[in-house]
């Protein structure tokens, strides 16, 4: 009994501590730009077997022979802005398709945005995604499009060009669904860098 109540107070001490800490600074799981990189991998991936569940071959063309742009200068804060962008126009299909807003994630202590913030909305991006490819055709076999290459020494920069090329497909989408964008302000979120 003694070695319990020693083992849970020791337990709440940590789990205190982590967490004051959490709120003190930035969230930052360890995770890099390569490992949002994978998932824009997957978004771009996905954004092709969206193509294949509209039954939409000439889109799915054109979108395939898009490449992504080079960047350089890009830090985590303007990579979470073009994911906004992206956001607003995938809410729109979203939105077609019967399904909410796609989840945002903001770092509760108001921190510089971190490569763990960007990894964590990219996330929702590309799980939104998912679903809509899912709704369109249940047939699309999905379980390949959470699966990513494992990639090092990518930048914010490199990611920011697979968004970029993302936001660019999401438009000849929205292009082929006759669905317009309206310019709206992103997430107080996108704004900080």
């Amino acid at each position: 009994m003694k070695k319990c109540i020693i083992r849970t107070t020791a337990l709440f001490s940590f789990l205190l501590i982590a967490f004051t800490s959490i709120e003190t600074k930035a969230l930052d799981l360890g995770l890099k730009p390569s490992n949002v990189f994978a998932l824009w991998d997957s978004v771009n991936r996905s954004m092709l077997a969206y193509a294949d569940a509209a039954q939409a071959p000439a889109l799915k063309t054109k979108m395939a022979g898009m490449a992504p742009e080079s960047f350089s200068g890009k830090k985590p804060g303007d990579v979470l802005m073009r994911v906004g962008e992206f956001r607003q126009r995938l809410d729109l299909v979203a939105a077609k398709v019967g399904h909410p807003a796609t989840e945002i994630f903001t770092d509760p202590s108001g921190a510089a945005v971190t490569p763990s913030v960007v990894y964590v909305n990219s996330g929702y991006v590309l799980d939104q995604l998912i679903n809509c490819v899912i709704t369109v055709d249940q047939s699309i076999p999905v379980t390949p499009l959470y699966a990513a290459p494992t990639y090092s020494g990518k930048t914010p920069s490199d990611v920011f060009g697979l968004v970029d090329l993302a936001v660019r497909r999401m438009d000849l989408i929205l292009q082929h669904m006759n669905l317009k964008l309206a310019t709206l302000p992103l997430s107080p979120l996108e704004g900080r860098v």
